[in-house]
């Protein structure tokens, strides 16, 4: 029994936005679950207290969740050919959040344990 290239096709698309959403939408967790257990709890006190530290964190996390929603629709064929103006906008939504979470990850990585 074979699987039509078809099927195989919208299998993969399924695949491929289902686990950008979800990693898309992962940050929404520090804004609702105290997540100081996880990730942030093997931070020291003063960076954690730190306002400089916490908004790049923050801009890291949110402009890469943007990144992830904004960039798996953009390998669309179907949009590319038939919303030409919506692909560019997602476009330049994509390259800004990439930038802005790029710049606020680089100051992080002077802060890793």
């Amino acid at each position: 029994m074979t699987i039509k290239p078809i099927l195989m096709k919208n299998i993969r698309w399924f695949i491929f936005g289902f686990f950008s959403v979800s990693i898309g939408l992962y940050p929404i967790l520090y804004g609702l679950v105290d997540m100081t257990q996880g990730f942030l709890g093997g931070k020291s006190v003063e960076i954690l207290s730190s306002a400089v530290w916490n908004w790049a964190f923050y801009q890291h996390i949110s402009m890469g969740a943007v990144s992830m929603l904004a960039g798996w629709i953009q390998f669309s064929k179907k949009l590319r050919d038939k919303r030409i103006a919506i692909h560019r906008l997602l476009g330049k939504v994509y390259v800004s959040a990439v930038l802005l979470s790029g710049s606020a990850g680089l100051y992080l990585s002077f802060y890793v344990s």
